[in-house]
């Protein structure tokens, strides 16, 4: 039986799990997926009376849903909230509590050496205390981690992934990598086994985030194939965010048949 597992960025139904989480969460299991993927963020500005973690604990029991990682962005490190998020992500029984966004509007720039290894040494530091209380990290990208460089050259999150060790995880993001103008397929096979956790989202140059992952401009069987075989792939989670002519809650329904088919096609699940 394969332990891969489908779930889904709660981002992609974020008005929904603003004003009802726990319904939200009950109907992202009623379509069939297994768990979510969530942020810091979503969890604590929801619209509702209680956000501590043990309302969550409730809702993900009531939905028979797991919480497979939680996201928070660099402006939690830098402002000494880790310890906040890591005791409150202990109560959610995530195995995964990574890191995304912010580091891109660095000014690296101006940035040198010193500065450059500072900013690696706070990472790893980050990480370590993350591992330490049990979970699993890594980095999530967004487009501007792949066109922003370091030194004119290398992209911001090239340089990360460089420094850190083959224990931190690149929760690739499908299509912000291909938004950055980066290859997810040739990313997974420059960083081998460090993709577990994978963000399936869709791009196109005509339709840019609007795009659904079965329109995704890539050849997703060969996309799918290197997650498995080359990023040790097991859990998959739908994302898509930018709004358009579509309902999101349908369009979560008709990612889940497609991705869970694809899977299914393959033997993955």
């Amino acid at each position: 039986m394969s332990n891969v597992k489908i779930g889904l960025q709660t981002w992609a139904v974020r008005e929904d799990f603003s004003e009802d989480p726990a319904k939200t969460l009950k109907r992202i299991a009623d379509i069939g997926y297994q768990g979510i993927e969530t942020t810091w963020g979503m969890l604590k500005d929801a619209k509702v009376p209680d956000t501590s973690a043990e309302y969550y604990i409730k809702a993900l029991k009531d939905a028979n849903l797991e919480c497979f990682s939680l996201m928070i962005g660099w402006g939690t490190i830098v402002n000494n909230e880790l310890d906040e998020v890591i005791a409150y992500c202990k109560k959610l029984n995530c195995e995964v509590l990574v890191i995304g966004g912010g580091i891109a509007e660095l000014d690296w720039k101006k940035a040198d050496n010193n500065y450059r290894k500072s900013f690696i040494a706070q990472m790893n530091e980050a990480a370590d205390k993350i591992r330490a209380a049990g979970f699993l990290t890594g980095f999530h990208d967004h487009g501007g981690d792949h066109t922003t460089t370091v030194d004119g050259k290398k992209a911001v999150f090239d340089f990360l992934m460089e420094n850190t060790g083959d224990d931190y995880m690149m929760m690739i993001d499908t299509g912000n990598a291909q938004g950055g103008g980066a290859d997810p397929i040739a990313l997974v096979e420059k960083y081998p086994h460090r993709t577990q956790y994978v963000h399936f989202k869709g791009y196109s140059t005509e339709n840019g985030y609007l795009t659904p992952i079965w329109d995704a401009e890539i050849d997703s069987d060969k996309l799918i194939d290197t997650l498995i075989s080359k990023g040790d792939t097991r859990v998959f989670s739908i994302e898509f965010g930018k709004r358009g002519d579509y309902v999101p809650f349908e369009r979560a329904e008709k990612s889940y048949e497609w991705l869970s088919a694809k899977l299914k096609e393959k033997g993955i699940i």
